[in-house]
């Protein structure tokens, strides 16, 4: 751009010109070029056959996509981040994802890393899973009692047990067996009545617990001694039970080391089995 300095006048005045015919072209000529250079990438990415694995591998290059079909539902949105959005009405309960390969329909479920479910809440409003009954109690009482005087050292076991609340916990046959549904942690108490003859002798152990029907299970049983004279005695058995599968089932049982004479009689006032946690 040139430059004139007017000088007349006794003073002088600094002032700028039009530009030049030559910067005016040599402006329009960079435009040009960039016009030019803007037309064959356009005709390029035209031209492309653009492949991805998935949308969202170019979803920043290409923005906001809509008319997704997706799970054989349209209407799906993905934004430039990779994020869909379902249609309106769309429903994870009818959608069929929350359907576990047990058939049950869940909510919501957590997982372990081998998938097995560890905890769903179904769509009808239970909970299912490894920590499915968590706090939940069954309640049941003994109909049978147990009656013997010889052989007073052999195991024997409860039958009939009536259930008088039951929350699915576990499972019982008529000679007694116990069997859990899931595995976990369960807190077993069993209240037990024995009328204890004076005949059968005094500062005897009477033995009370959980057992596979032959034996006790270590640490799972009580001995407690009979002090006193013939009368009814009440004792409470509480222990936790792991139940990892094997073994998955307990027997009530009793037995004594009193002298073979005098009847004994024994009754389950009440069981209670809570679940405590899963495993």
């Amino acid at each position: 751009m040139a430059i004139i300095t007017d000088g007349g006048g006794g003073g002088s005045t600094l002032g700028a010109c039009a530009t030049s015919p030559f910067d005016q072209q040599t402006t329009i000529d960079n435009i040009l070029s960039r016009m030019e250079e803007l037309e064959r990438i356009v005709s390029q990415m035209l031209g492309y056959d653009v492949t991805a694995g998935q949308l969202s591998d170019i979803s920043q290059q290409v923005g906001w996509v809509y008319g997704i079909t997706y799970m054989g539902t349209p209407g799906w949105i993905q934004t430039a981040a990779g994020t869909l959005i379902p249609p309106p009405g769309w429903t994870f309960s009818s959608s069929g994802l929350l359907t576990d390969s047990d058939g049950n329909l869940y909510q919501g479920v957590l997982m372990d890393s081998d998938g097995v479910l560890q905890y769903g809440y179904t769509a009808s409003g239970g909970i299912s899973g490894v920590y499915g009954g968590v706090g939940k109690v069954d309640i049941y009482y003994g109909a049978d009692e147990i009656t013997y005087s010889s052989s007073p050292g052999t195991i024997r076991k409860f039958t009939n047990l009536i259930v008088t609340d039951d929350n699915g916990l576990v499972t019982t046959a008529a000679d007694g067996k116990v069997t859990f549904t899931s595995t976990g942690y369960y807190l077993v108490q069993t209240t037990i009545e024995v009328d204890y003859p004076v005949a059968a002798g005094t500062n005897k152990k009477f033995l009370h617990g959980l057992g596979e029907g032959s034996g006790w299970y270590a640490e799972l049983f009580q001995e407690e001694e009979v002090t006193g004279q013939s009368g009814i005695y009440n004792f409470i058995d509480c222990c936790i039970f792991r139940n990892d599968g094997t073994p998955n089932f307990f027997y009530v049982q009793v037995a004594d080391t009193g002298d073979a004479s005098g009847t004994r009689t024994c009754s389950i006032r009440q069981m209670a089995i809570v679940k405590l946690a899963g495993i």
